[in-house]
């Protein structure tokens, strides 16, 4: 009975250090780092990040992911237009279908040259979904005009099935879609996304304007807010960075 009691609490402690170190550990953003406006709960808003990364050195900007909270609604018909891929790949993606901007902090490593900071401009586009089940696809599209910097990273937005996250907006593939040749070290975000769109439907007596929005807030405000996480992937691994946006209980 011992060695079999032994045996299950060896048997446990190993799981449990499994689990341990699996578990995502996440660093908490300053407060503001994420604001929802308005934040009002169930009112359509849009979202701005503000936040700074300490990137490990020398390490190669792979793939990023956000994760947005549980109960925001994305409707891509807020959007006036959409970017095709071949588009997005030639940087002439339709203004109209551009659904956020901003700007980035970046270092720029090259082989043949000292490292170089820029401030890059920063939109963000939509495209039609890019795989079975994606709510949209999404661009980020970067341009420094002074060295010439210029490139689209293709993403897509994909409904979560789980836990306190219900949208992501994923992008895989950013070291192969950069320009050959350079490391890009992201340091610094300050963007917002979101539109709307209003429309009319119908004809003569049944004419009605529609509004549609990007993204709707969810209808529950919890108390310390709503979760937001941001996973940087990296050459010599992954760092996350988690925030909370403020929010307001709706009125009845």
């Amino acid at each position: 009975m011992r060695r079999r009691a032994l045996a299950c609490l060896l048997g446990a402690a190993t799981v449990f250090g499994l689990a341990s170190a699996l578990t995502v550990r996440a660093e908490q953003l300053p407060p503001g780092s994420v604001r929802v406006a308005p934040p009002a709960a169930g009112s359509p808003a849009n979202l701005r990040w503000t936040a700074s990364f300490a990137q490990p050195h020398a390490a190669e900007l792979q793939a990023y992911n956000v994760d947005i909270a549980r109960g925001y609604r994305f409707d891509r018909r807020a959007a006036h237009g959409t970017c095709t891929v071949a588009q997005a790949r030639h940087s002439t993606c339709p203004r109209n279908s551009r659904i956020g901007s901003g700007v980035g902090q970046v270092t720029v490593l090259a082989p043949s040259s000292a490292p170089r900071e820029f401030s890059l401009t920063i939109d963000f586009f939509i495209t039609p979904p890019q795989q079975r089940g994606d709510i949209a696809g999404l661009v980020l599209a970067g341009h420094e005009p002074q060295s010439g910097l210029t490139f689209a990273l293709v993403g897509r937005i994909v409904p979560l099935r789980r836990g306190p996250y219900g949208l992501e907006l994923r992008f895989a593939n950013t070291a192969s879609e950069l320009p050959s040749g350079i490391t890009v070290q992201l340091h610094r975000v300050d963007v917002h996304f979101g539109t709307h769109r209003t429309v009319t439907r119908g004809v003569g007596a049944n004419r009605r304007r529609v509004t549609y929005h990007l993204l709707t807030n969810p209808t529950v405000c919890p108390r310390r807010g709503w979760p937001f996480l941001l996973t940087v992937r990296y050459s010599t691994g992954p760092e996350n960075y988690s925030a909370y946006g403020a929010c307001t209980a709706r009125r009845h």
